[in-house]
């Protein structure tokens, strides 16, 4: 799991954001666990470390214990997993060398 900053606009002129935790990610996206629904279709942008990632919901459930379960599609596959952000439990011991190939999360 991770911490990320969530920023989306449900209504011209007005600007939600929170902080989700990040349950799972793959090359072109992730599912994010928000207090809040964003409703499927809706474009978010995903603040990981110094980055920010465009992203787009594409489904929204309830989640029987908290919150929401948020699926996203990723728009900028260089900047997201594993070639650009890389989750904090996936990161390589900093002694190791490792290339992205042999990263396994």
């Amino acid at each position: 799991m991770d911490m990320v900053h969530v920023d989306w606009e449900p209504e011209a002129g007005q600007s939600l954001s929170e902080s989700a935790i990040m349950l799972e990610i793959w090359e072109r996206g992730a599912l994010l666990q928000t207090s809040l629904p964003i409703p499927k279709g809706s474009s978010i942008t995903i603040g990981a470390t110094r980055d920010t990632i465009a992203a787009e919901v594409s489904a929204c459930e309830r989640d029987n214990s908290f919150g929401y379960l948020i699926e996203v599609n990723v728009g900028a596959a260089e900047k997201w997993f594993p070639y650009g952000y890389t989750p904090a439990w996936c990161r390589p011991d900093p002694d190791v060398a490792v290339t992205a190939a042999d990263r396994v999360c």
